[in-house]
């Protein structure tokens, strides 16, 4: 959660001069990448018409992928997915009675792409019960 804050405002430091344009609309600049081979990030955050169904929902498949390739958000779509995060959380339990199977993660650190790594070897979230420990180190 904090880490997807930090992201955030960072993405925020480093965003387009206007938000409201549409991914459609927006030319990308020559390829000037040094090393061919290596895919650019997005250069762009996900536009809200792509980030979300017309029913309000997250279209998950298209956040995953942007987020895969290292796209960003738009800041205000980022809070709006954090704040409705943290009523859902709120809403549940402290104590959570687990059935297994159940494939118990370590602290990822807010890595999204250890995740991912995770999410791989591990089975998609649909099919497999995860349960992710927190940091009781530091």
């Amino acid at each position: 959660y904090l880490f997807l804050i930090v992201v955030l405002a960072a993405s925020a430091m480093a965003a387009p001069p206007s938000f409201h344009v549409e991914e459609e609309t927006k030319q990308e600049d020559d390829d000037d990448r040094k090393i061919k081979d290596v895919v650019a990030p997005p250069r762009f955050p996900l536009a809200h018409n792509k980030l979300f169904h017309k029913d309000g929902t997250i279209d998950l498949e298209a956040l995953g992928k942007h987020l895969h390739k290292e796209g960003r958000l738009r800041l205000e779509d980022a809070f709006y997915i954090v704040r409705s995060t943290a009523k859902l959380y709120k809403k549940e339990p402290n104590l959570l009675r687990l059935k297994d199977p159940i494939t118990v993660c370590g602290d990822i650190h807010g890595q999204f792409f250890d995740l991912l790594r995770l999410m791989e070897a591990g089975g998609d979230p649909a099919d497999t019960k995860y349960l992710f420990l927190g940091d009781y180190v530091d």
